[in-house]
Formats: structure tokens, C-alpha cells, sequence
């Protein structure tokens, strides 16, 4: 029955690196639309910094 166990092995590895893969390019999707909406708000936040100093 050890083959079966090594199949189950894997089997569980490959979904749960499939999740894992899914679960990056979500939150890697949700970082580069956040960057972009946020581009107008750090050009402003570095003038009024730039007023600052």
C-alpha cells in the first residue's frame, strides 16, 4: 500500500501548491491595482512632502 500513500502524497502537494499559486496571483493582482490607483496619490503626497522640506 505504500504506493497508494505516495500518490495521495502528491496528490495533495500539487492541489495545495495549485492554491498557493492561485492565492499569489490574487493578492500579486491586488498589489499592482492598488499601485496604480495610489500612482496620483503618491505624486501628491511627495509634493506636499517636498513643501515640507
Amino acid at each position: 500500500g505504500g504506493g497508494l500513500v505516495l500518490g495521495r502524497v502528491e496528490y495533495t502537494i500539487s492541489a495545495v501548491v495549485g492554491i498557493l499559486l492561485v492565492v499569489v496571483l490574487g493578492v500579486v493582482f491586488g498589489i499592482l491595482i492598488k499601485r496604480r490607483q495610489q500612482k496620483i496619490r503618491k505624486y501628491t503626497m511627495r509634493r506636499l512632502l517636498q513643501e515640507t522640506e
